[in-house]
């Protein structure tokens, strides 16, 4: 029984937004038959999420070479806006137990991008 995001189904509004891409890369779904089927008509790459398990690469390296991009890049992302008095944390896996969200508040807002 499916849950959590591999339970959402793209829904007819979702697939329109997305066909106005003309490119979509995605690291989510590339094991998943009955999704790379629901949107076979979009412009969707699918990659594996994870490299090889006996892989020396580095992830970097790894997502770079999927997308035909050199390799050495270093994510950076730019925070300009000065000193803020919040925090952005970011729910996910840790230890194979489930953090942040709960289970709920994670599933209803998955289910507002499938709208």
């Amino acid at each position: 029984v499916a849950s959590g995001i591999d339970s959402l189904v793209p829904g007819p509004s979702t697939l329109a937004r997305l066909a106005q891409f003309d490119d979509i890369v995605s690291w989510y779904g590339a094991a998943r038959d009955d999704l790379r089927q629901r949107l076979s008509g979009l412009p969707v790459r699918f990659f594996p999420a994870l490299p090889p398990v006996d892989s020396a690469e580095h992830a970097t390296d790894f997502y770079l070479a999927q997308v035909q991009a050199p390799p050495g890049a270093v994510p950076r992302i730019p925070c300009d806006g000065g000193k803020q008095e919040f925090a952005v944390i970011h729910p996910s896996l840790a230890a194979g137990k489930r953090t942040g969200l709960s289970n709920a508040s994670r599933k209803s807002h998955a289910s507002s991008l499938f709208r």
